[in-house]
């Protein structure tokens, strides 16, 4: 974009770093919540002291300082939960962001050694891809969940095949559902832009956290697996994907993240 006659020296955006979509979500969640709240209860601290001081000083009328300080102890009442929910919304946020992080850097590891391609924080229609690794065994979109662990139990994540439960209870959204659908996604913009079917897996992954899985869970189409497991389940892999492929779908990609920047 052009600014004053003139323009960026970058021929194209970057692509998105790691957690980026969270980082983003993390400022608009300080943005709206918090800073909104306590320019709130900053007015009417200023309004309240303003009135105080009246009436300390015995001008009329007293009942300014109360009406005053009605509307204090309302913008309190209003702006405290809001202040703490978004406190909590933000600790998550900030988990999750360092979670993909982390991720990102053991996935990056793996280019050298395994000869894989990796994308994060794709952006998609309503939601965003984690993480996209392109190998010779195919292609794997990566859902990270970081998410705090139990303090007097194990951190322990069973799988099935069809859910996850975490520390022996299920988290209320879908995690399995999710990763699934957004690999659906994938393979269908694939197919539809680059004309054929393309191996695409859902995978889970739930840092520091022990994944037992039963048979069935092993069996399934979806991997559920702490980070660092990633790297001895893809060398398992028969190859599928040849060189050129995987340069095809890892530009198609870049290129598409970097359309999805410039029409924001």
């Amino acid at each position: 974009m052009a600014i004053g006659g003139k323009r960026s020296p970058l021929r194209a955006p970057p692509v998105r770093f790691p957690g980026q979509s969270v980082y983003e979500e993390i400022e608009r969640v300080r943005e709206d919540a918090i800073n909104d709240s306590l320019v709130l209860v900053a007015m009417t601290v200023a309004m309240t002291m303003a009135a105080g001081l009246q009436w300390l000083l015995r001008t009329p009328p007293a009942t300014f300082f109360f009406a005053s300080l009605t509307l204090f102890v309302g913008s309190l009442a209003y702006a405290v939960p809001r202040i703490l929910r978004a406190r909590e919304r933000l600790r998550q946020l900030r988990q999750g962001h360092e979670g993909e992080r982390a991720v990102a850097e053991y996935l990056d590891s793996l280019v050298a050694s395994d000869g894989v391609r990796v994308l994060h924080d794709v952006a998609a229609e309503s939601f965003n891809l984690d993480h996209v690794v392109i190998a010779p065994q195919g292609i794997y979109v990566i859902e990270t969940k970081t998410i705090s662990k139990p303090v007097n139990r194990d951190a322990i994540v069973g799988f099935d095949g069809e859910r996850v439960l975490l520390g022996g209870f299920e988290p209320p959204e879908s995690h399995v559902g999710q990763a699934r659908s957004h690999a659906r996604w994938l393979r269908r913009l694939l197919r539809e832009v680059l004309g054929r079917e393309y191996p695409v897996w859902p995978v889970l992954f739930y840092p520091g956290w022990y994944v037992q899985a039963t048979p069935e869970g092993k069996r399934a189409s979806i991997w559920v697996l702490e980070p660092k497991q990633f790297g001895g389940h893809l060398r398992r892999v028969p190859v599928t994907l040849r060189g050129r492929d995987v340069a095809e779908v890892f530009d198609f990609l870049k290129r598409y993240v970097r359309s999805s920047l410039r029409a924001r």
